[in-house]
């Protein structure tokens, strides 16, 4: 067991808790074996959920989107010999790594433990999924250097809300694989929040910055078509400061939702939800919502086949980390 660890970010109290590491995890960091962690939110009622939009027919997918999704990103894993580390907090214990039983808890639950609620999720012995934030501090005090993930949170187009997903990108260092930043924010102010910090943004094979379920937005950025140039980028920088980098994936081109298709259902989006009210925070699941509801399955689709590809780069890079 490893000794317990204090929570960088928090600014009121030092909070101190255990992390727990799955003995297959442990095993992995002490052998070497490439490793990879996964916030979890994504797989709970707070993201995919357990329902459909649209009644699906499918015998496959009478399994939850959550479900399904959890699922197949531990099998791209698993096909290329890496560890699944997924982080999540479980009846107040903060874990790295879970064991299938663990998984149920994780589909049920809409509490989300981001930077700033771990303590609250530890004290009040609750069971909610990290975020992106959460996930990254997690991997890099247990010395995992590559982290998968959907789409990174940043500034909303109103600017009411700032994700702690940009600070925590710019405080440890790890290198997270996903599909560029969610294509409901302000992507531009988005990049620029990074680049002030220190993040390197770079494109997997592209030099279009992808957004979520969009492979083009016609903001360019420096582009590596190897895990080893990824590797060298990283070293470069945590030779002379923390902090991680974001490599940005396209979605496969099958499950692309073009931005002249998302912008105007978005735009909806944020008409309605300002009319209601809503700032900050809770404009995230609302957008989401509206989207779900013009997109239906289709939406979801290009969720669960993002996932699958950032896993799978994410899997090259750590291998790569592992052999070099």
């Amino acid at each position: 067991m490893p000794d317990p660890l204090s929570h960088e970010l928090q600014t009121v109290e030092e909070l101190k808790y255990v992390v727990e590491l799955l003995p297959e995890i442990q095993d992995a960091l002490r052998t070497g074996q490439a490793t990879v962690a996964l916030d979890s939110t994504i797989y709970g009622e707070a993201g995919l959920g357990r329902t459909w939009p649209e009644d699906t027919n499918g015998l496959h997918e009478q399994l939850g989107p959550g479900q399904m999704c959890l699922e197949q990103v531990v099998e791209q894993l698993a096909e290329a010999n890496v560890e699944p580390a997924i982080t999540a907090v479980i009846e107040g214990k903060v874990k790295v790594g879970l064991a299938p039983d663990d998984y149920s808890s994780i589909y049920a639950t809409s509490e989300k433990a981001g930077v700033g609620y771990m303590d609250a999720a530890v004290r009040e012995h609750k069971t909610a999924t990290t975020t992106i934030s959460s996930a990254l501090w997690l991997a890099e005090k247990t010395g995992i250097k590559v982290l998968a993930t959907s789409g990174i949170g940043g500034i909303h187009v109103d600017h009411s809300d700032r994700s702690s997903d940009i600070e925590a990108l710019a405080t440890y260092s790890v290198v997270a694989v996903a599909a560029g930043m969610k294509t409901f924010l302000d992507r531009e102010a988005t990049l620029i929040a990074l680049q002030e910090l220190g993040v390197p943004v770079i494109g997997w094979r592209t030099s279009n910055c992808p957004s979520f379920y969009s492979r083009s937005t016609g903001i360019e950025i420096p582009r590596v078509d190897t895990a080893q140039e990824v590797i060298e980028v990283a070293r470069h920088k945590w030779a002379d400061r923390k902090g991680g980098i974001l490599l940005a994936v396209p979605i496969p081109e099958e499950y692309d939702i073009p931005l002249s298709e998302l912008q105007p259902i978005i735009d909806e989006a944020n008409e309605d939800i300002k009319g209601r009210g809503i700032v900050g925070p809770a404009v995230t699941p609302e957008v989401l919502k509206y989207m779900r509801s013009i997109l239906g399955n289709r939406l979801v689709r290009s969720n669960l086949a993002l996932a699958k590809e950032n896993a799978k780069v994410a899997a090259e890079i750590a291998l790569a980390f592992a052999h070099n």
